[in-house]
């Protein structure tokens, strides 16, 4: 269909071209809504796994393209490192900009039909745990906000669901360039959780390790269960015929392939160097059941010897416990 060019002049006096691209009906001059601004949405971020991304989704029921001026912030607010996006790239009605903050290329396949920004390692730009994007714009020397989204922990990927909507979540299957996916929930979730973790060595227990606990009342399968780390590098699966059962505890030690302890059973190592993956002074973890993630904890503020729920009715994290991989969470006082 060839496309109809239309220009509006926005309030804020920066020139935007639309269209009526091959995804909407045709429109006419006369029938074209007014533009807003806020028509364009953070869709998606993520700042944990094989790249970091952030996706613009277009809510506008035309395709827009860019004039001067429109750029990327994170936190740090530093207008020398922001993300410029380029005059002239056209976001499709309900379509997406994928920006790529700090890197020059990706070994996956996105979508042909959507505009790619490569941000290179210039800009100094990264997204972490804890952060957050702006989507701005400079009108005649006045630093516009059009929209943020921000985080904490680390993000595998938040966003919204429907695109565009306002309903925010913590955990989606990441998909640049395309329409976000929850993943899937289980019908029945396993009763366990993280327990307890250490990235810190000491001289009872010299290794990093991950605790999980049965907090039901029935035994509970290893199978469809894995833990991973902030990187989105590989993790670590439980075995299938692992069961697991009511007030037990199972600990991981994720980049050591001998236990600090002799546990037997109670101890899952990862045995492959493909497939590990280490504590940091700001990582998180992920406790997945079938590609959801049921149980999570970050952490900024440099390596701990033990961090733990403690509680009964309302558990709480706490640091600085006495490690006790494969015990009750204790206190060194």
């Amino acid at each position: 269909m060839k496309k109809c060019i239309f220009y509006v002049l926005l309030t804020t006096c920066i020139l935007f071209n639309v269209y009526a691209d091959n995804n909407t009906p045709q429109i006419t001059e006369q029938e074209i809504p007014k533009f807003e601004i806020t028509m364009l949405k953070i869709n998606e971020v993520r700042s944990a796994g094989v790249f970091d991304f952030i996706e613009i989704y277009n809510t506008a029921p035309f395709a827009v393209q860019f004039p001067k001026g429109w750029y990327i912030l994170d936190s740090k607010q530093d207008y020398s490192e922001a993300i410029p996006i380029p005059e002239g790239v056209v976001i499709k009605s309900k379509g997406f900009l994928v920006i790529i903050p700090d890197q020059a290329s990706v070994s996956i396949s996105l979508p042909a039909d959507v505009p790619i920004i490569y941000a290179t390692e210039s800009h100094n730009f990264g997204l972490n745990a804890g952060d957050e994007v702006r989507l701005m714009y400079n009108n005649n020397f006045q630093e516009i906000l059009v929209d943020i989204l921000g985080w904490g922990g680390a993000a595998n990927s938040w966003g919204y669901f429907p695109d565009g909507s306002i309903e925010l979540y913590d955990s989606l299957i990441p998909t640049p360039g395309s329409k976000n996916k929850p993943y899937p929930v289980p019908e029945i979730k396993p009763t366990l959780r993280l327990n307890e973790i250490q990235t810190k060595e000491c001289s009872y227990c010299p290794h990093d390790y991950i605790e999980l606990y049965n907090y039901g009342s029935n035994p509970i399968s290893g199978k469809g269960i894995s833990v991973l780390d902030e990187s989105g590098s590989p993790g670590l699966h439980l075995p299938s015929d692992l069961i697991i059962q009511p007030g037990e505890y199972i600990v991981l030690f994720p980049d050591e392939y001998d236990p600090c302890l002799d546990m037997n059973e109670n101890v899952i190592l990862n045995s492959s160097p493909d497939n590990t993956f280490g504590l940091g002074k700001s990582d998180s973890v992920f406790l997945n059941y079938l590609g959801t993630v049921i149980d999570s904890y970050s952490w900024e503020d440099g390596h701990h010897t033990s961090i733990g729920l403690m509680g009964i009715d309302n558990l709480i994290w706490e640091t600085g416990l006495l490690p006790t991989p494969g015990e009750e969470n204790k206190r060194r006082f």
